[in-house]
């Protein structure tokens, strides 16, 4: 069978563009296919779009359903029937509602996918606290080595979260991957004597930011005297300056 075209309409607003029952978008003057992007959150295929005045980002089983099918109600979602989120073809899509399409997806996963730190055991916990006081790795370094979010990883820290067992889950003892760490520069938190030996320091600025582990900004406000002055004790120079009053 032929590959069908049909126009995008999307809210009410006509582009210039088509969608085909195939799942590929083209520019209707041009025939030229558009490049497809995946959201890398949610594993959906989209594709931008010119419209009236700014760029669309538009998923691409919706401009497919919407061409072929019907518009979706508000509680309506879009189900792919073989589980896979990047095939947009007619035959594979369905309008359900939010019930049925977690019921099919409980049913071929075995379970719903949980993307939650509570799935780790508390050897991985500690493995996390361990990376984290060696002040080498920032907490985006630990979250890409350990595949999990950055706000799982400051629970951790923060000792926040807690190691919880469930019922259709398994823990995870993960191990980390240094490979996947950038190793971000992390900055040192000054105390009073770290920054009066900064303001005292005939080094340059660079010198003492790459010593203390700060900014080369914090270094020149340090030594300005717009930050830490209660520690460094810096005087401004018009407060030394006697009054001009008559004698």
């Amino acid at each position: 069978m032929a590959e069908r075209w049909r126009p995008i309409v999307h809210k009410g607003i006509p582009f210039p563009y088509e969608v085909s029952d195939q799942g590929r978008i083209r520019n209707a003057r041009t025939r030229r296919i558009k490049r497809q992007q995946e959201n890398c959150r949610t594993g959906y295929r989209y594709v931008m779009l010119s419209g009236p005045g700014k760029l669309y980002p538009l998923r691409i089983a919706s401009l497919v359903v919407t061409a072929f099918l019907r518009e979706r109600e508000p509680w309506e979602q879009i189900d792919h029937i073989n589980g896979s989120k990047t095939d947009d073809r007619l035959k594979n899509l369905e309008i359900v509602t939010q019930q049925i399409n977690v019921r099919r997806r409980y049913n071929m996963q075995g379970s719903v996918k949980r993307t939650t730190n509570h799935f780790l055991t508390p050897e991985t916990h500690e493995r996390i606290k361990e990376i984290w006081q060696t002040g080498e790795y920032s907490q985006v370094d630990i979250a890409r080595m350990f595949g999990i979010t950055n706000g799982a990883v400051s629970k951790i820290i923060k000792r926040k979260s807690k190691v919880r067992s469930y019922k259709n889950g398994k823990q995870e003892d993960r191990k980390p991957d240094f490979s996947k760490a950038k190793k971000t520069k992390v900055r040192a938190k000054l105390n009073a004597s770290m920054a009066r030996e900064i303001y005292e320091s005939t080094d340059s600025q660079k010198e003492l930011a790459q010593r203390f582990g700060v900014s080369q900004v914090t270094v020149s406000k340090i030594k300005s005297g717009s930050a830490w002055r209660a520690a460094t004790g810096h005087v401004s120079p018009s407060s030394e300056e006697p009054s001009r009053g008559t004698q």
